[in-house]
């Protein structure tokens, strides 16, 4: 059955159609063999909707708490507490402080990824030209960068 035709059976079952709608409805019922199947299973549907249990107020579920506790309390003794079947011996604990503790020192006394323990390759610059007559070239590395710095002092071009 098609889906508007299952849409008009629920509104002519719940009475919500045009009387154009009930002559097509009546029809369908008349024509389609699965209609009027269909349609009993709808009602009895809705015949089982109908005859769900009410819902309970918060005051019938309050007095079922009560009464369950009620019933529960008198079997309920008070029992010696349990031992555990785990076994787990005072030294294991022990045992695992002392892994940590030693991992922890090991972690720190290794030598980590600090940019001070690493060493830095200097830029050696062997030697520089320069294209000003009788300048001198001074070249020396940078301690903190490692960089080498080369400095050309004309003082002594000029002087001459």
């Amino acid at each position: 059955m098609k889906d508007a035709d299952a849409q008009l059976l629920m509104r002519f079952y719940d009475g919500e159609c045009s009387p154009a709608e009930e002559d097509a409805a009546g029809r369908l019922i008349r024509e389609e063999p699965e209609a009027m199947p269909w349609l009993d299973a709808l009602a009895a549907q809705q015949e089982r909707f109908e005859n769900l249990p009410p819902v309970l107020s918060e005051l019938a579920i309050e007095q079922d708490w009560q009464s369950l506790k009620e019933q529960l309390a008198p079997t309920a003794t008070p029992s010696q507490p349990k031992k555990s079947n785990l076994v787990w011996p005072r030294f294991w604990t022990a045992s695992a402080a002392a892994a940590i503790i030693l991992f922890a020192a090991i972690a720190f006394l290794l030598p980590g990824n600090d940019a001070t323990a690493q060493a830095v390759t200097p830029n050696i610059v062997d030697s520089v030209e320069t294209d000003i007559e009788g300048a001198t070239p001074i070249i020396y590395v940078d301690q903190e960068s490692g960089w080498s710095v080369v400095w050309v002092d004309e003082a002594a071009a000029t002087a001459s």
